[in-house]
């Protein structure tokens, strides 16, 4: 075997997710899809120690992990105006004008990350993130916030009964960190 140099190279962690819980965030991308009312959504952690999860993710195997979507279609705005509740609550001075999705970009928020069971693609149950909601940079800071349960699949894929491409009010369709997207 050729001479490989370990000292300065550090170990992966257990299949690249973070724990569940309440992280501070940073909008990196916000991009509308209007003729499905809703908002793509990339973030990345922005402080703790998990700061910059997901750029490592993507600049050690270019996956981006942190994506979920926010709709505003009627039925979805009371879930829509938690959204942006929480993020002009953690920025001072920031009002959402109901309009420019682009002002978020670069917005803190703090997001509740769970876990949950899903059925790949070739069958096996495997685990995922999911952003379970949003709330002030503040309330996760403090802690007041309750780390969701783990989600056991219990005979279906919720993911895989969505119309494509047009997830349900409240749905984080895009939010999975898909372990069939890593290469370990």
């Amino acid at each position: 075997m050729e001479y490989v140099d370990l000292s300065k190279v550090q170990e992966a962690s257990s299949g690249g997710r973070i724990p569940a819980g309440g992280y501070i965030c940073r909008l990196i991308s916000v991009e509308d899809v209007p003729d499905k009312k809703y908002l793509k959504i990339e973030f990345d952690i922005a402080e703790g120690e998990h700061a910059g999860h997901y750029l490592r993710l993507f600049q050690n195997f270019k996956f981006w992990g942190g994506r979920y979507v926010r709709s505003y279609k009627d039925a979805a705005l009371p879930f829509f105006k938690r959204f942006i509740t929480s993020i002009e609550a953690s920025n001072r001075g920031f009002k959402f004008d109901g309009r420019n999705e682009a002002a978020l970009k670069g917005k803190l928020v703090g997001l509740i990350i769970g876990h949950e069971e899903y059925k790949s693609q070739s069958g096996e149950i495997k685990t995922r993130e999911y952003v379970d909601m949003e709330r002030s940079a503040d309330t996760i800071r403090d802690g007041e916030f309750d780390i969701p349960e783990f989600k056991k699949l219990n005979g279906g894929d919720r993911a895989a009964k969505l119309p494509p491409g047009d997830p349900p009010p409240g749905y984080y369709a895009d939010a999975a960190l898909d372990d069939e997207d890593l290469p370990f």
